[in-house]
C-alpha cells in the first residue's frame, strides 16, 4: 500500500480584475481620501506601509485599490496584514507595549 502524501493540489480560480498585480506591494496602486476630503492617489501599496509605520493614519484608515471605486474601499490595516503580515504583527506587539 502506497505511503499516504502530505501534499495538499490547491487550484486557485484567476478572475479578472485590476492590471496591477495585486501580489507586489511596489506595483499595487492605492488611493486614499485626505483630511480635507480630497481622493489622493494612486501610491503604491510599500509607500502606504512606510506611512502606517510613520502613524500617519488612524487606525480605521481606508483605501481602494486603482481601477476600482471609493465604494469598495477597505482597511489600510487590513490590506497591509495581507501583504505584510509578519511586520503588521510586530508592529500590533510594538503598539500594544507602548500602550503599556
Amino acid at each position: 500500500m502506497p505511503a499516504k502524501s502530505n501534499v495538499v493540489t490547491i487550484k486557485a480560480k484567476i478572475s479578472q480584475g485590476p492590471s496591477v498585480p495585486l501580489w507586489n506591494p511596489h506595483s499595487s496602486m492605492w488611493h486614499y481620501i485626505d483630511p480635507q476630503g480630497h481622493v489622493q492617489g494612486p501610491f503604491p501599496l510599500i509607500s502606504l506601509q512606510g506611512w502606517h509605520d510613520s502613524r500617519y493614519f488612524s487606525p480605521d484608515f481606508k483605501v481602494w485599490q486603482a481601477g476600482q471605486s471609493q465604494d469598495q474601499s477597505v482597511l489600510l490595516v487590513d490590506i497591509l496584514s495581507k501583504f505584510f503580515p509578519v511586520r503588521c504583527q510586530y508592529s500590533r506587539d510594538v503598539n500594544y507595549q507602548s500602550m503599556l
